[in-house]
């Protein structure tokens, strides 16, 4: 059986070191949204490309699973909603799902816990290799969905739904 494995972690917490390990390990394509932004080696993010990278790394994964390649998805996926497309596809194809966390798992559990200190924090996650800034880092924290350390139930992720998702709803009613 062919393996997905998901990536998950906010921005500089080790997903790319660790899923280049795993990519050893399991013979797997990484595909991530964060290619999708490399220009002749050097990466240049755009917020506004976001949707079309995620997009890109939907499509590239479809293809692996196509082809019954291992894969492994190197974003984010901090919320089981931007984990849906994925867990669809290994669903679809027959795939057996895991979860692994950057190359430090307690990073995010320690980033959560000084949430709250705000200011005094900051400095501490500037040093990551993105330049992602820290901000950025504490919105992606809060979006975090439940078993931050433990793998997510599938059947919770195949019934979520992204914030666009629940709006439409909503006006629905």
């Amino acid at each position: 059986m062919s393996i997905m494995i998901i990536m998950r972690g906010p921005s500089g917490s080790g997903k790319t070191t660790r899923a280049r390990e795993l990519q050893k390990e399991y013979n797997a394509l990484i595909n991530s949204a964060d290619k999708y932004f490399m220009v002749k080696g050097e990466y240049c993010f755009n917020a506004d490309q976001l949707p079309a990278a995620h997009n890109w790394c939907q499509d590239r994964t479809r293809c692996a699973c196509e082809d019954g390649q291992n894969v492994i998805v190197d974003n984010t996926n901090m919320s089981l909603w931007e984990m849906k497309p994925y867990v669809e596809m290994a669903e679809e194809f027959g795939y057996e799902v895991k979860f692994q966390w950057g190359k430090n798992p307690m990073f995010t559990e320690a980033l959560r816990a000084v949430l709250e200190m705000g200011d005094k924090c900051f400095a501490m996650f500037n040093t990551n290799k993105h330049g992602t800034p820290p901000e950025v880092i504490f919105a992606q924290l809060a979006k975090l969905g439940p078993c931050p350390v433990f793998s997510p139930d599938l059947r919770d992720i195949l019934v979520s739904k992204s914030p666009m998702e629940l709006a439409a709803e909503k006006e629905q009613v």
